[in-house]
């Protein structure tokens, strides 16, 4: 279905957005984007998705061509014309059009997206889900880049062994999901990765939320060892919110079901959402 979309400072239809066969974002990876989603018709923590699009347009050495206020008007605008009830609002910056493929010249291309949100089943919620893991150390975690090699590499095997998700695992150690961030509960404390990974803001409002529940948290490493221990596992995502994960890699995570530290912040975040 065709929407309306913003492209390179107008407004357009969605198939409208055409980009060249030139552009470093096609044959270099070489671009940055954001997904966040709305509450109520208002997009969820949009001033902290903004600030981590410009900051990984910044490592990149790429230019958010339009300022917050301007971003946020944009946004507010597709929001209205497209009357989706809830959305999903996909931002995409990268290099532009190069001459000889490799170049920069200073002419990003930049378009905002938005497509309805689909819920996942609530079983998912009520039940928990799966996670497969897969040896994979990010290049440049800290950005958001368009480089998902590994997860659509993995993508068929994922959905083969009915997984909603993978967690990339190093030497040892887990760091991320694909699309996700990833929070263990032991004895009612929280713990999550820190560094490595590219911090969710999602992840950012749980570790907020959890403190103001007065559920201990800790930013620290984690071995796959010691997460497939774990009482509970969970994972979150900025369209997804809070999954309840129950088996990685086909060990069953605490007793196979939803854990009550999981349960609290789901509920605790769905109470917020609800009144944003």
């Amino acid at each position: 279905m065709n929407t309306v979309a913003y492209y390179n400072g107008a407004l357009t239809d969605s198939k409208d957005v055409l980009i060249s066969p030139y552009d470093l974002g096609l044959v270099r990876g070489y671009a940055v984007f954001d997904v966040m989603r709305t509450f109520n018709n208002k997009p969820f923590l949009r001033e902290d998705h903004y600030k981590r699009l410009r900051n990984s347009a910044k490592e990149m050495g790429l230019n958010v061509p339009v300022s917050s206020a301007e971003y946020a008007a944009i946004v507010d605008n597709l929001l209205r014309l497209n009357g989706f009830r809830e959305a999903r609002i996909r931002t995409v910056l990268t290099g532009g059009p190069s001459p000889d493929a490799y170049s920069p010249t200073g002419k990003e291309t930049f378009f905002i997206l938005l497509e309805k949100i689909v819920p996942l089943p609530e079983h998912i919620y009520s039940a928990g889900a799966k996670m497969i893991t897969v040896e994979y150390y990010r290049e440049c975690p800290r950005i958001k880049s368009t480089n998902y090699v590994a997860a659509m590499q993995h993508h068929r095997e994922k959905v083969r062994r009915g997984a909603i998700e993978i967690l990339y695992t190093h030497r040892g150690m887990v760091l991320e999901g694909s699309v996700s961030n990833l929070f263990m509960a032991s004895k009612g404390r929280l713990v999550t990765p820190k560094d490595d990974i590219l911090t969710g803001i999602t992840r950012n409002f749980l570790i907020r939320l959890s403190k103001k529940c007065r559920i201990p948290v800790a930013e620290r490493p984690i071995s796959l060892k010691e997460l497939l221990k774990a009482d509970e596992i969970f994972m979150t995502s900025s369209t997804k919110g809070i999954i309840p994960i129950v088996s990685v890699d086909g060990t069953r995570i605490g007793r196979g079901k939803v854990g009550p530290v999981t349960s609290t912040l789901m509920d605790e975040f769905r109470k917020y959402a609800a009144t944003y």
